[in-house]
């Protein structure tokens, strides 16, 4: 299939369970090399692991509108939330949009009302 680059945010709610969670994606790619590790793990394989490692961790897809590296990016992004979590897309509770996201740009496209929306520098 097509080679899908994108950007997630993984937040856990200990020191044990981040410890866990580095240690299952160290097993895809290096992770210890950059703060966005380049991983050969699909986004609902990576999500699936990180919840049967506790329940509590959370994973939101980041920038979600840059054309590069993000959900719904055009250079190599999806055509939906389902198609890139598969049978998870209803447990992801919120997409980081981009700073460059227009907030009303994003109140158009009712495919994404249920979800948390922020935007945040450091994504």
């Amino acid at each position: 299939g097509k080679l899908r680059k994108i950007h997630n945010i993984i937040i856990t709610p200990s020191l044990d369970s981040a410890e866990k969670v580095a240690d299952f994606l160290s097993r895809y790619g290096k992770t210890e090399s950059d703060g966005r590790p380049i991983l050969s793990l699909d986004s609902d394989r990576m999500f699936e692991r990180i919840m049967e490692i506790d329940e509590r961790n959370y994973l939101i897809a980041a920038h979600v509108w840059t054309p590069w590296f993000s959900l719904f990016g055009s250079k190599s992004g999806f055509d939906s939330i389902e198609e890139c979590f598969g049978e998870h897309f209803q447990k992801i509770l919120a997409l980081e949009t981009g700073l460059s996201s227009d907030p009303e740009m994003n109140w158009m496209w009712s495919k994404i009302d249920n979800f948390t929306l922020f935007s945040h520098r450091y994504c």
